[in-house]
């Protein structure tokens, strides 16, 4: 299944060349995520890429985010980078404390002006019942946010009421 982010998080709509694609498939037991992007920024995190420890800040940077939801409120964020930056976190509520959770695969390449990546994890890993998402681009925090749903009356990636309908 193939979701297009073609909207700031506000709804005002994107250039066509600011697109991004997710597209989610399943072999086996592992969830996995390619994404394509324009690259906007060459702004590189100044932390390793690839690094797993949970990185303060990580939407400061050029980075694809994808969440799962289901109707308890439980969620799961994911975030890939062009530079390879990635997290992936827990959460069993609202902005709640998370639990870093580590992913089977997380790559990225840098071609001209555009990137692409994959994510790879198990579906183990998504919430029970996981019934919703949500797939985001931030380029920069303040200038450039996109959203696959518009997020209310700011930016909020975690509106878990912002997400669109999805089973697995």
């Amino acid at each position: 299944m193939q979701f297009v982010v073609k909207k700031f998080w506000d709804g005002a709509a994107l250039a066509k060349s600011e697109w991004v694609t997710f597209t989610l498939s399943v072999c086996q037991d592992q969830l996995i995520i390619d994404i394509s992007a324009p690259l906007l920024s060459n702004s590189q995190p100044p932390f390793m890429s690839g690094n797993t420890s949970k990185q303060q800040k990580l939407w400061e940077y050029e980075v694809a985010e994808i969440f799962f939801a289901n109707d308890t409120g439980e969620y799961l964020e994911i975030q890939l980078g062009p530079y390879g930056h990635y997290l992936c976190l827990s959460f069993k509520n609202y902005r709640g404390k998370s639990t870093t959770v580590i992913l089977t695969k997380a790559q990225s390449a840098i071609k001209d002006n555009q990137w692409c990546g994959q994510i790879m994890l198990p579906v183990s890993n998504l919430p029970i019942n996981c019934d919703s998402l949500n797939c985001y681009y931030a380029a920069n925090e303040e200038t450039h946010l996109a959203a696959l749903s518009h997020t209310g009356t700011k930016a909020d990636f975690h509106n878990l009421s912002a997400f669109v309908p999805y089973l697995f």
